[in-house]
């Protein structure tokens, strides 16, 4: 989301992430979305001003690593003599570093991050609110005018000053009464133009309305509902979650290698959770109306869903059987005498 890209490493048994800064990918050149081997290099080791004076450098091909270690000067940003070469087996039949990306267009290889296409509107946003708050705040204090005999001269400092609690006869009637100074800080405008931007920072974002209000301002909504108010942030990471899937499942994959458990990818399945809330009672609603009005668990189920262990679950059962044989009427049947007479 911040850079476009994630970039994953795994060392040793365990995975790190990587500053996409550091990262710079060789590719084909008949293909540009076809990466032949993964660089990573920073400057490393600072002199006594902070200055980096070595370059570290990671080429990663499949199944191996090789490190290498190189003079740098920071002031002309040059790469010196190599100092180090090393070479590591990684026992891994694919690259040790798997790139997670963003969406993409044909001519870059590097991921769209999700901030560059709004920054311009954020900053013209903040602009707008700060010139609101910039008129409210000059004209907050309240400011008298009045005839000049309203004004003292105050002998400290020299200035003519109004004392506001005293009071001015006014005998003359087109002379100027003491009163308020209104304005009229229009600013009606600044919002509307403020409104739009917001509207504008909502679509480019993909976020949505309902998702900067916090989902309908703390009012109890349906699952439904929720998902019809999130359809554009919904939309936006079910795209995500396609161009990455497969990657996350190679990443799977490879630390399972690492740590000798034997994963199948094809057999690898994800789910991905949109992370709304589950609505259970439009679930229910849901698979009773698919089955007709049938049940749709028992009420072992049923009981288990609500947290009990099986002994609670089966101590319930039990007492409900109780409760109903001790409810129900006693059946009364007929017997036949001259049967049981005949059978002796």
């Amino acid at each position: 989301s911040r850079y476009g890209n994630a970039v994953l490493k795994l060392v040793g048994n365990g995975i790190t992430a990587v500053s996409p800064r550091y990262w710079f990918p060789v590719v084909d050149p008949s293909d540009l979305k076809t990466i032949t081997q993964h660089v990573i290099a920073y400057p490393t080791n600072p002199d006594s001003k902070g200055k980096a004076t070595e370059l570290y450098v990671e080429i990663h091909n499949i199944g191996s690593i090789e490190t290498r270690t190189y003079s740098y000067d920071a002031d002309k940003h040059e790469i010196g003599t190599l100092k180090d070469n090393k070479n590591v087996s990684t026992e891994i039949n694919d690259f040790a570093v798997q790139v997670l990306t963003n969406i993409t267009h044909s001519g870059d290889l590097f991921g769209v991050d999700d901030y560059s296409v709004v920054n311009s509107i954020v900053s013209k946003i903040m602009w707008r609110l700060q010139c609101a708050d910039a008129i409210l705040d000059k004209h907050s204090a309240p400011t008298m005018y009045g005839p000049q005999f309203m004004t003292q001269k105050d002998e400290r400092t020299g200035l003519y000053i109004v004392q506001t609690g005293n009071f001015f006869e006014v005998s003359d009637p087109k002379a100027v009464k003491p009163s308020y100074l209104t304005w009229d800080g229009n600013l009606e405008s600044n919002w509307k133009e403020i409104d739009l931007l917001i509207n504008q920072l909502y679509t480019l974002s993909e976020m949505g309305q309902a998702f900067m209000e916090g989902g309908g301002g703390g009012e109890a909504s349906s699952g439904t509902a929720l998902k019809l108010r999130m359809v554009s942030p919904r939309i936006k990471a079910a795209r995500l979650t396609n161009l990455n899937t497969a990657t996350v499942k190679q990443i799977i994959c490879l630390l399972s290698e690492v740590n000798g458990i034997t994963i199948d990818y094809d057999g690898l399945t994800l789910h991905w959770s949109d992370g709304l809330p589950v609505d259970e009672v439009e679930q229910i609603q849901t698979l009773i109306s698919a089955t007709g009005g049938k049940a749709v668990m028992s009420q072992y189920a049923a009981m288990k869903r609500m947290g009990l262990s099986d002994t609670e679950v089966e101590a319930e059962l039990e007492q409900l059987s109780e409760e109903s044989a001790s409810t129900a009427p006693i059946m009364l049947t007929n017997i036949d005498k001259n049967a049981e007479d005949g059978d002796d």
